[in-house]
C-alpha cells in the first residue's frame, strides 16, 4: 500500500467528470520545494506536479477547489505513463486517489500541529505508519 501526503496550490479549477455513470472531481496540485546551495549560494527551485482524483462529486467542495488554493491532500498513491501529444516524448507521472482534503486557505499555511491534529483522526495503523513517514 503507498499512501501520499501533499501540500500545495492547485494549478487550475477542479473539475466533475463522469464515468460509466460514477461522477469524481479532478485537479492538479502543484508542490514547489525552495532551497539554497550551500557552497555557492544559489537559490533553487522545483515544482512538482500531482494529478489528483477525489470520487463522488465533492459534496460543494468543488466551488472551492479553485486555482492557487493551498490544499493538504491524502490518499493512495499511483504512478502512470503517458505519451505527450505535443512533442511525443513519453513521459511518468504521479497520481493520488484522495481520501482525506484541508483547504489551508490562502494566508493560513499548514504546520506540524495542523497536520499532526489533522493525522489524529486516522485509524491507529494509518495514523501511525504517517507519522513515521513525516519528515519532521
Amino acid at each position: 500500500m503507498l499512501k501520499l501526503a501533499i501540500i500545495g496550490n492547485l494549478g487550475s479549477d477542479a473539475e466533475v467528470r463522469t464515468y460509466n455513470g460514477a461522477s469524481y472531481v479532478t485537479f492538479r496540485v502543484a508542490h514547489t520545494e525552495k532551497w539554497t546551495d550551500r557552497n555557492s549560494g544559489e537559490v533553487h527551485e522545483r515544482t512538482e506536479w500531482v494529478s489528483a482524483t477525489l470520487d463522488g462529486n465533492g459534496g460543494g467542495l468543488t466551488s472551492y477547489l479553485k486555482r492557487g488554493t493551498k490544499v493538504f491532500i491524502w490518499g493512495d498513491c499511483s504512478t502512470r505513463v503517458f505519451t505527450s501529444s505535443k512533442d511525443g516524448k513519453t513521459y511518468a507521472g504521479l497520481n493520488v486517489r484522495v481520501r482525506q482534503i484541508e483547504l489551508c486557505g490562502q494566508q493560513q499555511g499548514l504546520s506540524y500541529d495542523t497536520v499532526k491534529e489533522y493525522i489524529a483522526q486516522l485509524d491507529n495503523e494509518t495514523r501511525t505508519k504517517l507519522l513515521n513517514e513525516l519528515p519532521f
